[in-house]
């Protein structure tokens, strides 16, 4: 038998072993993602939207989620899509260990890829659900910032989360949120989210908010113009001053 024959058959075993792997490797994500869309994708198109689901759909695709991250451990995505959906269950159920148990697995998730915008600013929003201590709530939104300070997806959760922690916020993070705001008033799409924000809150906070959005009063009557103009309210609208 040739050198060169000899060669050339244990080059084609490595290819063939090699191939066999990559199949064996894919087979398991393949699967997972197969169990996650077997809604029609219904549940993964309400999260990106931010839209309820039925209790069913939400059983259902945590069942399916739960699963697939069984089958697939090490796939960020899945593990911080289960634990929204474990979120979303635990939150209107009122179940604070399940709740706890949701940023276990958006921590996971995290530990994964941690240069993801969106994990971190999830994490941030799921501190506030549970009423976390301001250092973990803290700690979740400078990653978020550091990560994606520019992410639209990460501002419409942020200011949300830093008001309601803003006297135990660093200066720094002061500073971030404030530029978070500004940018999202400068954002025609975005500056919906800041009115949204604002009629969300009760009395004291949106004094807090006024305050720390838009201190300076020219800033704060167009604010309000831009509000009561959204709402329908053309006589209080020719009230403010220009």
């Amino acid at each position: 038998m040739s050198t060169d024959g000899r060669s050339r058959r244990i080059a084609a075993g490595l290819s063939v072993a090699a191939g066999l792997l990559l199949v064996a490797l894919a087979l398991p994500r393949a699967a997972a993602y197969g169990m996650i869309a077997a809604d029609g994708g219904i549940a993964q198109a309400a999260m990106r939207a931010q839209k309820p689901l039925s209790a069913d759909r939400l059983l259902a695709a945590r069942d399916r989620y739960s699963a697939a991250h069984s089958l697939h451990p090490s796939d960020g995505n899945i593990a911080l899509d289960l634990g929204r959906l474990d979120l979303r269950h635990a939150h209107a159920a009122g179940d604070r260990d399940g709740m706890a148990a949701a940023e276990a697995e958006m921590r996971d998730a995290a530990a994964s890829m941690p240069n993801n915008t969106f994990v971190w600013t999830e994490l941030a929003r799921t501190a506030l659900l549970r009423d976390a201590p301001a250092e973990r709530a803290s700690a979740y939104l400078r990653l978020s910032w550091l990560t994606g300070r520019f992410e639209r997806s990460a501002m419409r959760v942020r200011p949300a989360v830093a008001l309601a922690y803003w006297d135990s916020l660093s200066a720094d993070l002061q500073r971030m949120t404030r530029q978070d705001i500004e940018r999202m008033w400068e954002d025609r799409t975005l500056r919906r989210q800041l009115r949204l924000l604002y009629l969300s809150l009760d009395y004291p906070e949106r004094v807090r908010f006024l305050d720390v959005a838009f201190g300076e009063k020219e800033k704060r009557n167009a604010f309000f113009r831009y509000t009561l103009w959204k709402a329908g309210l053309t006589k209080e609208l020719e009230r403010l001053p220009r």
